[in-house]
């Protein structure tokens, strides 16, 4: 709303984009230094958690409130049920947010729930852990900064099917992968992903035309994520445990990919303009 209120809506890409890869960039000196804060007080992760939290919300509470043009009426406080007719009466949005749902459960399904569970099966041991995750969080950074290098050959739209495509792909590589071939596919899906999330956002951002509900959208989208996250990630466990994770991922790219086909199919044909009538 604040770029959209100084005419500079197209900035938002880039600056999700940079914003995503110093959150990453940060991440790798904390994986570095937890081992060392551990040491000194079991709690302290949790301590800099809490004043990370406690930073974050001084510096959003120095933001402060978005401007209101003149004789724009105040934003109306939009119930559930506004927000859902929203969203069920756009085609397009309900697209868009299918898209980052799947993007969404299947980085945290492969980088968070899968992770250790991957390497261990390629043959690599805790002391491989995080080097591994240091340079898959390296490279999604490193590629969340550039969020514009697909800028000349695609469109948005067209950028975040394919991006999708990209994981349901390394997905079915780390289903067949050895032991040096887990870390390639873990890698590139790290870069695919680090591409995704800045793009999808400004997808998403475009397509909700009302700003008032802009962030009670976006907001809904977050929940949908999480709860199909968590149904996800129960199935996960026992597939891991039956010794098929495999055969999981082999599952999770294929039907990702076929959806991500279908939704990709939908969203042009939305999206292509109409003939003018002679």
């Amino acid at each position: 709303s604040h770029l959209e209120n100084l005419d500079q809506v197209e900035l938002y890409k880039g600056a999700e984009g940079k914003a995503r890869a110093y959150s990453l960039y940060s991440r790798v000196i904390g994986f570095a230094a937890a081992g060392l804060l551990c040491r000194m007080h079991p709690a302290m992760p949790y301590i800099l958690s809490a004043a990370a939290a406690v930073l974050a919300a001084l510096a959003a509470l120095r933001i402060g409130p978005i401007a209101v043009k003149k004789n724009e009426p105040p934003a109306p406080s939009p119930r559930f049920s506004q927000i859902a007719v929203l969203i069920v009466r756009s085609p397009m949005l309900v697209l868009l947010m299918l898209q980052g749902i799947g993007i969404f459960v299947l980085t945290r399904i492969v980088q968070v729930n899968l992770f250790q569970p991957l390497l261990q099966a390629g043959g690599w041991g805790p002391i491989h852990y995080g080097p591994v995750l240091a340079l898959n969080t390296v490279f999604e950074a490193w590629t969340a900064a550039r969020p514009q290098m697909l800028r000349p050959w695609m469109r948005d739209f067209t950028a975040v099917g394919f991006l999708t495509a990209g994981l349901s792909v390394c997905c079915l590589g780390l289903g067949v992968a050895s032991a040096y071939g887990s870390i390639v596919w873990l890698t590139l899906f790290a870069g695919f992903a680090g591409l995704a999330y800045p793009i999808q956002r400004q997808v998403m951002n475009e397509a909700i035309l009302d700003s008032n509900y802009r962030a009670s959208i976006l907001s809904a989208e977050s929940v949908l994520d999480r709860a199909f996250c968590a149904l996800v990630a129960h199935q996960v466990g026992a597939f891991v445990q039956s010794n098929r994770m495999g055969t999981y991922l082999l599952m999770a790219g294929g039907i990702c990919m076929v959806v991500n086909l279908t939704i990709s199919g939908v969203g042009l044909a939305l999206r292509k303009p109409t003939k003018p009538e002679q």
